[in-house]
């Protein structure tokens, strides 16, 4: 039976099904016999499992770093290149490592702030900077309390 999409991508019906479950349904059937966690992907569970034991059979042809997933020395090599593939539409500044700096720093443009603490009710862009906040009233506690 031929191609079941329109880019051709899968071969059979039942493909395109296993598909639509794990990508778009949010089935993941592998998980780690380890730590339980589960993914969509027999690769994702291969590179996850690697954490674990270690291995890092990827390395950089430039320094010799190694990584435990293709990806990552990718993500990596930009380091040496300079490319930095992750653009802000607004300011132009650009990120070579994640799309997710790219996402934290757009934030600065909205100005929205999902991140509040519990305690004091203040508000941040980045998760990051919540985690720093909690650190600091945490040590403000600490001295207080002595």
């Amino acid at each position: 039976e031929g191609p079941t999409s329109s880019s051709g991508r899968f071969t059979t019906r039942r493909s395109v099904r296993v598909h639509q479950l794990t990508v778009h349904g949010g089935l993941k059937p592998f998980s780690c016999g380890v730590c339980r966690k589960a993914f969509s992907q027999q690769s994702g569970l291969t590179a996850h499992l690697r954490t674990h034991s270690g291995e890092r059979p990827h390395a950089c042809e430039q320094c010799g770093h190694r990584f435990s997933s293709s990806s990552s020395l990718s993500v990596h090599r930009r380091v040496h290149t300079g490319e930095k593939a992750f653009s802000c539409d607004t300011c132009g500044r650009s990120f070579s490592v994640q799309k997710g700096n790219l996402k934290s720093h757009e934030l600065v443009h909205t100005g929205n702030k999902p991140f509040s603490c519990t305690s004091c009710g203040r508000s941040f862009a980045a998760m990051r900077s919540l985690r720093d906040h909690r650190c600091v009233q945490k040590n403000h506690l600490v001295l207080y309390s002595l």
